[in-house]
């Protein structure tokens, strides 16, 4: 059974009946979906719920095909970024949400969450050698999540209502991530 992060209650699905974490309760992209509905479920503020163990993706943090090891696109034929939220310890230095260490760049120093070292799209880049900086499974970290996102994820500009591409054409998408252990239980990032 899932249950939401924050408000640590079940994730249910269209008739109240909580939703395990199985891969026909996701969509391509790993998030939960309704199996009632087949609308996919997000926390209260919209944001969608994912399962980051039905995900393989590349060094660049695009979700792939784990057989083909191919980008898989959306409707559009952009393929998806993913990233894992960074959050901050009592004195402002980024640290790994999952193992609480601090986040270094290349020379070994903690970093500060600053324009000086998140692309536009939020993601944490060394201030040095100007790389995205990935957890240990290569996942790149998210110094925090936009709340403009559609019903798909992708964060949205205000102005035009499109998904803002990246140099490459593609899409960053968001949600939460619901990590479950061996019996289904949700662990928090």
């Amino acid at each position: 059974r899932l249950i939401d992060p924050v408000t640590k209650e079940l994730i249910t699905d269209a008739t109240g009946k909580p939703i395990t974490a199985k891969e026909k309760n996701t969509d391509q992209y790993g998030r939960v979906i309704d199996p009632i509905t087949k609308k996919v479920v997000t926390d209260s503020s919209g944001v969608p719920y994912v399962l980051r163990q039905l995900q393989t993706t590349d060094k660049h943090g695009r979700l792939i095909d784990a057989k083909t090891k191919k980008p898989i696109t959306d409707e559009a034929g952009r393929t998806i970024l993913i990233g894992n939220p960074a959050t901050t310890d009592n004195k402002g230095y980024l640290i790994d949400p999952v193992t609480n260490k601090l986040i270094t760049d290349s020379a070994g120093k903690p970093i500060i969450p600053s324009e000086n070292n998140t692309d536009q799209y939020g993601r944490l880049v060394d201030p040095i050698n100007k790389e995205v900086i990935t957890d240990p499974s290569g996942v790149p970290y998210m110094s925090g999540y936009s709340q403009l996102v559609d019903e798909r994820g992708p964060i949205m500009v205000k102005i035009t209502k499109e998904p803002i591409p990246e140099a490459s054409r593609e899409n960053l998408l968001v949600g939460i991530p619901a990590i479950t252990d061996g019996q289904g239980r949700l662990i928090d990032p």
